[in-house]
């Protein structure tokens, strides 16, 4: 989970210094593939798709639509966060903190 955070950061931090964000503050964002971070995070905690989809009183089915998207609502973000204990928008804060 940590590794794969230092990734992402490293990578958008990689693409800001060298000019390939076109200049355009939101596409910072098409970098992070919420719905792999979340899968990724998932596995990292060693726990099961029936888990979380229990945890989050849905369907597995559901589960993987959660894992294919490119982004989420913040208050499922928010909810599933706190389910597996991992902060999620600090993704995305981490790019507020290195435009200053």
């Amino acid at each position: 989970m940590l590794l794969f955070h230092k990734f992402a950061t490293t990578k958008i931090i990689y693409l800001i210094n060298n000019n390939k964000l076109l200049n355009n503050p939101l596409n910072f964002v098409k970098l992070v593939h919420i719905g792999t971070l979340i899968r990724k995070t998932l596995k990292n905690k060693r726990k099961t798709v029936v888990w979380f989809a229990n945890e989050m009183s849905c369907s597995r089915t559901n589960i993987y639509k959660i894992f294919s998207k490119q982004s989420i609502d913040t208050f499922d973000l928010l909810r599933i966060s706190k389910i597996l204990e991992y902060d999620f928008f600090e993704v995305y804060s981490q790019e507020l903190k290195t435009k200053k």
